[in-house]
């Protein structure tokens, strides 16, 4: 298997988490693990928010960010360490959850450039082994994640992969079917997500953008149902925008970094 395209990663990274690691200090959603003389897979999670993120791998953009030889190898080797402790298509746990497997998914594709350029034949293949596992595993746990936003990002996820890993085609219009029923039934009519969190359409789209580059880099054509639903969420978010640039807080939504939110709002065809 190999890597036909690689997706962009809209999230804003922070070079500074390096310096932070570097030090021993792992701070994810709002917690910090110390891992100066241990594995950051051998501390105790201060939060299940904190493993998930860990697991997860989305930190892998801070490290690239950096621009440092040392960060390209902490990353590389702290990739291939997950890989050898998941070896095989077995094991449970939050690591193995379904909307944590998409999300590492995402990062390592993402990312591929950071984890595989310049990498040794064995750390390659570590690497890219784990990636089809861990696709495999996705397509056949994603029922499992709870309803809601876990299960449309496990379904996002896992239409991704297969649009940039080969030998995977024949999956994507079935993948893609569920996807927009999904879609269908989590983002209204007037563009708000069904749990009415803000919060969560600004995560959805930093993803759902860069799927639908990849239907474009794939010479497929995006299913109608995903342009539109941007659209409509886009028309949402201007709408709960506050003149700070911050959005409205309610059902969930906590002061956030307008960050994600300026980067969607590039993408937007009718400003204003």
């Amino acid at each position: 298997e190999q890597l036909l395209i690689v997706p962009q990663d809209l999230r804003t990274a922070d070079p500074s988490f390096w310096d932070e690691v570097e030090i021993g200090q792992f701070g994810l959603a709002g917690a910090v693990a110390l891992a100066d003389d241990v594995s950051p897979f051998d501390v105790i999670p201060p939060s299940e928010a904190w493993e998930c993120e860990l697991h997860g791998f989305g930190w892998l953009r801070h490290l690239a960010a950096a621009a440092r030889p040392e960060a390209r190898e902490t990353a590389r080797l702290l990739a291939a360490e997950w890989a050898m402790r998941h070896r095989g298509n077995s094991g449970g746990g939050l690591a193995w959850e379904p909307h944590v497997t998409g999300r590492r998914l995402i990062s390592w594709i993402s990312h591929s450039a950071l984890l595989l350029e310049d990498a040794d034949a064995e750390t390659y293949e570590i690497i890219t082994e784990s990636l089809g596992v861990q696709l495999v595993r996705l397509a056949a746990s994603w029922r499992n994640s709870p309803s809601g936003y876990p299960r449309l990002l496990s379904l996002l996820s896992l239409l991704l992969a297969q649009l940039c890993i080969s030998g995977h085609e024949g999956q994507v219009a079935e993948t893609e079917k569920l996807f927009v029923q999904e879609l269908d039934r989590q983002i209204l009519s007037d563009g708000g997500h069904i749990g009415r969190n803000p919060g969560v359409l600004v995560e959805l789209m930093l993803d759902l953008l860069p799927l639908n580059q990849c239907f474009a880099a794939r010479s497929r054509t995006a299913p109608p149902e995903l342009a539109a639903t941007l659209k409509a969420m886009l028309a949402m978010l201007k709408y709960m925008r506050l003149g700070d640039g911050m959005l409205a807080r309610f059902n969930g939504m906590g002061v956030a970094s307008p960050a994600g939110l300026a980067t969607v709002l590039v993408f937007d065809d009718n400003p204003g």
